[in-house]
């Protein structure tokens, strides 16, 4: 109710137009359009990787590492980050951008394999949704 009154005083005051929703109604918990799950647009083609991955695991038993797109690490750090995962011996989804995956080793990325998965993307929407990402409503 108090965004209302803000949209709605934007509005009056700067004849500001809004747009929305930002997300897709389904993660609103929006019954109404409940295969509303999707900006109607993705260039990348293999989401079915990960969301397949994320099947096979019980519900809040994976850690979802994902750095966005401005943190700029270092193969060290990269390394020391990956190895505190595989030690962890917990299910992991790790996505690593694609520009940053020349900076894991050959050897973490086997080391890895065991527990995580390692992805240059995936649809944070979705994944973050999924009943196996460790997040609690």
């Amino acid at each position: 109710m108090e965004i209302e009154q803000e949209v709605d005083y934007m509005k009056l005051t700067w004849r500001a137009k809004t747009i929305g929703p930002t997300l897709p109604s389904f993660y609103l918990g929006d019954d109404r359009l409940p295969s509303n799950k999707s900006y109607g647009f993705n260039i990348f083609v293999d989401d079915a990787a990960c969301i397949d991955w994320l099947e096979k695991h019980s519900i809040s038993s994976v850690v979802l590492v994902s750095n966005g797109s401005y943190a700029n690490y270092d193969a060290t750090q990269l390394e020391e980050l990956g190895n505190g995962l595989c030690n962890s011996s917990k299910p992991f989804l790790w996505v690593v951008r694609s520009d940053e995956a020349h900076k894991l080793s050959e050897q973490l990325k086997v080391k890895c394999e065991k527990n995580g998965l390692i992805v240059s993307w995936c649809p944070q929407l979705e994944v973050l949704a999924h009943k196996a990402i460790g997040i609690m409503p």
